[in-house]
């Protein structure tokens, strides 16, 4: 039994380094291009403040909607936009498997000495996603300091909490349509449903 767990440990272990190298491979390569990547980047920063500004403007005629204010719907907003762009910067291309499934690449994951779970996860690694993260970052540390919370010690400790747990429950819905498009055609849009279509239903649910 101790043998067993120590063996899964070890693996998990080097599934951990195995991602760690793979993404910094890419990180390097996007670093390369310096310019492309902060146009990027921005540009995914932009892109998404559309969809709280499309929300400001609503609240910009009335000051409550649906028992919310602009405030803890921002919050609302901001948690699941920094939980989902956790999860996607990680373990976002993971709705890539089922591609892979179809043209035959995914053999090449199989024959490396690596997890392919690592494998799957870490190729492609696009920081560019952190424009998402900072975006939804920002409102969230906006609608932080104007909401009306006793902010206490255990409140604030619960918001790292809150946000590194919804980054895991969007990553294992990730991981679930990826096992799933080993059976389906082209599950990814069902996963997405799940993920994005999710996160769009938090953040309008005011």
């Amino acid at each position: 039994m101790a043998d067993a767990v120590r063996s899964r440990a070890a693996l998990a272990v080097d599934g951990v380094r195995a991602y760690l190298l793979i993404a910094g491979m890419w990180i390097r390569s996007t670093m390369v291009y310096r310019t492309s990547f902060v146009l990027m980047t921005v540009g995914n920063f932009a892109m998404t403040a559309l969809d709280f500004a499309a929300v400001a403007i609503i609240f910009g005629h009335t000051r409550v909607l649906g028992g919310f204010t602009l405030t803890e719907t921002a919050f609302l907003y901001g948690s699941s936009g920094v939980a989902l762009g956790l999860a996607d910067l990680a373990v976002g291309n993971l709705d890539q498997l089922g591609r892979r499934v179809r043209d035959g690449t995914l053999d090449t994951l199989l024959v490396r000495p690596v997890p392919v779970y690592a494998q799957a996860t870490a190729d492609r690694f696009a920081l560019r996603r952190l424009g998402r993260i900072s975006q939804a970052a920002v409102v969230l540390g906006w609608s932080a300091t104007r909401i009306q919370v006793a902010w206490t010690a255990v409140n604030v400790a619960l918001v790292p909490v809150m946000l590194v747990s919804g980054a895991a429950i969007f990553a294992a819905v990730y991981t679930t349509g990826a096992a799933f498009q080993f059976w389906a055609n082209d599950a990814a849009e069902v996963q997405n449903s799940f993920t994005y279509g999710g996160q769009q239903v938090a953040e309008c649910s005011f």
